[in-house]
């Protein structure tokens, strides 16, 4: 479960991970 939500989101955004979850 750690390395879940570790590889998604740093594969997805490339520059903010965060506020590809917000969008």
């Amino acid at each position: 479960m750690l390395v879940s939500p570790i590889t998604v989101p740093k594969a997805v955004p490339p520059t903010n991970p965060a506020k590809n979850l917000r969008t």
